[in-house]
């Protein structure tokens, strides 16, 4: 059974939709070292829809921008082309994937609210480590999509994902190795697959498949890595979180005794992290619309 699933679940990625011509462009833009900001906005300024989205994040209390920002060209001065490239991904991808929301043990709702709580703290995390204004929002939107490979769960195996992800089913065990016995790989896994599958940039495909196990990958990328691994284990132990069980990893003392940060240091990113949510849900609500 678990050959025959994994075999479905890669079919259902090679199957999955690709992303609009517009976004693919972005995405080759973004694996381009050589790529301007100007190619970005000539790119993105061919989709209507996706420039109106933009400016409507861009111009919400999530950024608390002074003065309104008008035009692309404006915006990739004002908060630089990593920052734009990261929003138009981000947004693309969260209107790509369907939760539904009759799942039994989490909503899709829930569900996006967890990977909003991890994308907002992975950033505030990323910015009391000392990384980069410029590359704050790659912290972002890895810890937005880091438990995509949930989605293709519980939308394939939903009797199954309601078997496994049942807070009394097996609760000694991880939540990963319950999803390999049944499917074959873990959510992680599945998500570096997707991710790979719709060529997001490779720092993120590793932070995907990685979030469970940051020392998995290159040293490059490797803080990356553990600040998604931290925040999500944050977030669910603040039950910010749609595994309401046991099973649920936490963080090794190799990952705090090389972190840029002491527990102390992290957990204060925490203070006021409700009403940070709060003003972020923008996002998934732009990226609805």
């Amino acid at each position: 059974m678990v050959d025959t699933d994994t075999d479905r679940l890669i079919d259902l990625v090679e199957k999955m939709p690709g992303f609009s011509q517009t976004v693919t462009k972005i995405v080759a833009l973004a694996n381009d070292p050589n790529s301007t900001p100007a190619d970005l906005v000539k790119t993105i300024s061919m989709d209507p829809v996706l420039t109106a989205k933009l400016l409507k994040l861009i111009n919400s209390a999530y950024f608390g921008l002074a003065h309104p920002i008008v035009s692309l060209q404006r915006a990739a001065i004002m908060l630089g082309f990593n920052t734009v490239k990261n929003i138009a991904l981000s947004l693309s991808v969260t209107g790509t994937l369907k939760m539904d929301n009759n799942f039994k043990w989490f909503t899709g709702d829930q569900f996006w609210e967890h990977s909003l709580a991890c994308a907002v703290t992975s950033k505030a995390i990323a910015k009391k480590a000392g990384v980069k204004t410029l590359d704050l929002e790659e912290y972002f939107i890895a810890g937005l999509l880091h438990d995509i490979g949930i989605t293709l769960f519980v939308n394939a195996f939903t009797a199954e994902s309601e078997e496994i992800y049942n807070p009394d089913f097996e609760p000694d065990k991880d939540i990963r190795e319950l999803e390999k016995e049944r499917f074959g790989m873990s959510h992680d896994e599945l998500g570096g697959v997707m991710a790979e599958h719709w060529k997001l940039p490779e720092s993120l495909v590793r932070a995907i498949s990685g979030h469970h196990d940051p020392y998995s990958g290159p040293e490059e990328g490797l803080l990356l890595r553990q600040v998604i691994h931290i925040s999500n284990h944050f977030c669910n132990e603040r039950k910010i979180s749609i595994h309401q069980g046991s099973n649920t990893d936490t963080i090794a003392d190799e990952i705090w005794s090389d972190f840029r940060l002491s527990v102390e240091e992290t957990t204060e990113c925490f203070v006021d992290i409700d009403s940070t949510i709060e003003t972020a849900k923008v996002f998934l609500k732009v990226a609805e619309d």
